[in-house]
């Protein structure tokens, strides 16, 4: 008898610490992506924070600083279908936010689908449309609704293609902002019946009424002081017209160039969140809700004027008060509050240096001019290959340093399309700023760089969507049609914070690297669901009380 009995006090020692045991449940999961927020944000820019943010969502859960992601090109579109699926762009399909359809012969953007037009119908133009189309794989929010769960599965933000990639196919609603019209929008693939929720027709309403009046930003908030006087922003370059930002603090008229660039942004996409809230009523089923924000505004100002710049500390305190308030619309909207909420906050990519900048104190760094590249690959094809057929050209076109040839016209030619490629390749190799050239034949032959590039690589490419040159700039080379961008995997683009909060999750800060592919399978091992279909990451386990 005493050894059943010790044996049964075991097996419950045991399963009281076993990783089978139940997961703490929550209400709601409150998915919050900040568009170009780099790694070093929260630990340059600590003073400038509040209690109520960021901070606050550091100390009650478990943050990953300086979490990453392993793709050959951090950006937008990649970026927000990493996060929501799990599956690196070689699988998702997702290789970009544009690439060139071959078989079409035409440019084609990541979330484009003319099949789905937009909604309100007034705003659509024939033969464009926005749908999660050309993403392969399942979302999140997509297996809460395969598990056949009563979940609303919604997803916010200024670019259709943060919406769209979050939400996912099977989303309740996706809800992007039409810029030339100053309107929330959202696509026939959503809306089948081609009406906005009446919420948003109450959004827009009253974004119309606030057309032309002055938006200030930059007067409020104290800079932390780190910052040097001497660095030039973008917009110092000759990129953007002057007048439209003048000295800082600025000035913008609302529904003009700018508008969302500004904290304004910020504060219409958490307008739109509060109002999406009262309508659906998040966190009051059974089962959990989803709820993903993206905040884009950050990356349009970090793009303008980047990284260092008094802009971008002050865009942080901005964005900080916006955590602030999500989170405290959360606490009070749902049953147990942030107790019984999810939260996941990280970023879709970062962002590089100016660099006029860097130059000014002894790195290496600069701009590559795209068009003469195209330029001096046509030239060297012509030189091989004898000019194309009527008025076309060997090089398509490019898209972030990524170079498209005439494959139609080369295959109906009979010519061997690696060839082309070699030749392309080696007429710019040796151009200043550029470190390795990568064709389309090298990553099926296995020919790559070797150490994290070459993985960078092969997480990336995905055949009739990736380009046939593809170029990796040395470190701090960017391609100069933008102030500041994003265009490698280099640890200032690469690089993102991961904080988790809510039921189960440890309080804690992780030195381990995790990767962004890590936060699907996450969620769903937290939402008892499978993860989404060609998920490749792993669940964070260091995360969860055991």
């Amino acid at each position: 008898m005493k050894t059943l009995i010790h044996i049964s006090a075991l097996v419950a020692l045991i399963a009281s610490h076993s990783v089978g045991a139940a997961t703490p449940k929550a209400n709601l999961v409150l998915l919050i992506v900040v568009d170009q927020f780099r790694a070093d944000y929260l630990t340059r820019y600590e003073s400038s924070l509040s209690e109520r943010g960021f901070k606050r969502l550091m100390k009650m859960g478990s943050t990953f600083p300086f979490a990453e992601y392993d793709i050959l090109q951090s950006m937008t579109g990649p970026g927000h279908s990493v996060i929501s699926t799990g599956a690196n762009p070689h699988y998702s399909g997702i290789a970009g936010n544009n690439w060139f359809d071959f078989s079409a012969q035409k440019k084609r953007y990541c979330v484009d689908d003319a099949s789905s037009p937009l909604v309100p119908s007034a705003l659509a133009k024939e033969g464009v449309g926005y749908s999660p189309k050309n993403l392969l794989t399942s979302t999140v929010g997509d297996e809460l609704k395969n598990a056949g769960y009563p979940s609303r599965v919604v997803s916010i933000a200024l670019k259709d293609r943060a919406a769209i990639l979050m939400g996912g196919h099977r989303a309740d609603l996706a809800l992007w902002l039409h810029e030339p019209s100053l309107s929330w929008v959202s696509s026939r693939h959503y809306l089948p019946q081609g009406q906005l929720p009446p919420f948003v027709e109450m959004l827009n309403a009253s974004l119309q009424k606030r057309k032309s009046q002055i938006f200030k930003w930059g007067a409020d908030g104290k800079p932390s002081s780190l910052l040097t006087t001497d660095v030039p922003t973008g917009a110092d370059h000759g990129k953007l017209p002057a007048t439209l930002f003048g000295a800082f603090p600025h000035q913008v008229e609302i529904g003009q160039p700018g508008t969302l660039l500004a904290p304004f942004g910020t504060q219409i996409t958490l307008e739109a969140v509060e109002m999406a809230w009262n309508y659906y009523g998040f966190g009051r089923k059974v089962q959990p809700d989803f709820l993903a924000v993206s905040f884009s505004s950050f990356d349009y100002a970090g793009h303008t004027y980047g990284p260092n710049s008094r802009e971008m500390e002050h865009m942080l305190v901005s964005q900080d008060k916006a955590i602030a308030q999500l989170l405290d619309l959360a606490d009070k909207r749902v049953p147990g509050g942030l107790a019984k909420t999810w939260v996941v906050l990280t970023s879709d990519h970062g962002v590089a240096p100016v660099p006029e900048w860097l130059k000014q104190h002894g790195l290496e760094a600069g701009r590559i001019d795209e068009g003469a590249l195209q330029n001096k690959m046509e030239v060297a094809l012509q030189a091989k290959f004898g000019s194309a057929p009527g008025n076309e050209k060997w090089v398509l076109g490019f898209s972030d340093l990524h170079f498209f040839l005439n494959s139609k016209t080369i295959e109906a030619r009979e010519g061997n399309l690696s060839e082309y490629e070699r030749v392309a390749s080696l007429a710019v190799e040796k151009e200043p700023g550029i470190f390795q050239v990568v064709t389309g034949s090298d990553v099926q032959n296995r020919r790559l760089p070797s150490g994290f590039l070459e993985r960078q690589i092969l997480n990336t490419y995905f055949k009739g969507r990736s380009a046939n040159i593809m170029i990796v700039p040395k470190p701090f080379f960017i391609p100069n049609d933008a102030p500041v961008t994003h265009v490698t995997g280099y640890a200032y683009d690469r690089q993102v914070p991961i904080i988790f909060t809510g039921p189960g999750i440890l309080a804690k800060r992780h030195a381990a690297l995790a990767h962004v592919n890590d936060i699907a399978p996450t969620l769903s091992f937290l939402l008892g669901t499978v993860a989404p279909a060609l998920s490749e990451g792993r669940v964070l386990s260091e995360i969860l009380h055991e």
